[in-house]
C-alpha cells in the first residue's frame, strides 16, 4: 500500500516532457530489438541474413566511437555497459593500446554472457 502511494505520488511529479522522452526511448528500442529479430530468422529460402545487417544494427562496420554519433549504435543489445565505453572500434585496424583495452573488455563481457546463459540452460541459476 505504501509503495503504490510513493508510486503514484512520484509519478505525478513527473513533467509530460520527460513521460515523452521515456516513451520515444523505450518506443525505439522496441523498434531495434524488432529488427534484431527480424534479423536473426530464417529467410523464406531457409537462409539467414548477412551478418552485415545485424552488425550494423549493433555498430557500424569500419567505424569508431570518434566517427559516429552515441545514438548511432546500439551496443546496449550486447550489453548496456558497453554503450558506456570510453572507446569502441569495429573492422579497422588495432593500432593503439586504447583500442585494444576496449575490445579486452568486450571479450570478457561476451564470455561472460557466453557462460550465464549456458548455467540458465543447465538451471544452474535463475
Amino acid at each position: 500500500m505504501q509503495r503504490s502511494f510513493c508510486f503514484r505520488k512520484y509519478s505525478k511529479e513527473i513533467s509530460d516532457v520527460n513521460k515523452a522522452a521515456l516513451s520515444d526511448y523505450v518506443a525505439h528500442r522496441k523498434i531495434i530489438i524488432d529488427l534484431l529479430s527480424t534479423g536473426i530468422r530464417k529467410i523464406d529460402n531457409e537462409k539467414f541474413s548477412k551478418e552485415e545487417f545485424i552488425h550494423n544494427l549493433i555498430f557500424p562496420m569500419k567505424c569508431s566511437s570518434d566517427d559516429i554519433d552515441y545514438e548511432s549504435h546500439n551496443l546496449w543489445l550486447i550489453d548496456e555497459r558497453l554503450a558506456y565505453s570510453s572507446y569502441v572500434a569495429s573492422d579497422v585496424s588495432l593500432n593503439t593500446k586504447k583500442m585494444m583495452i576496449d575490445l579486452i573488455y568486450c571479450y570478457w563481457i561476451i564470455r561472460l554472457l557466453f557462460l550465464t546463459s549456458r548455467m540458465m540452460e543447465q538451471n544452474l541459476i535463475l
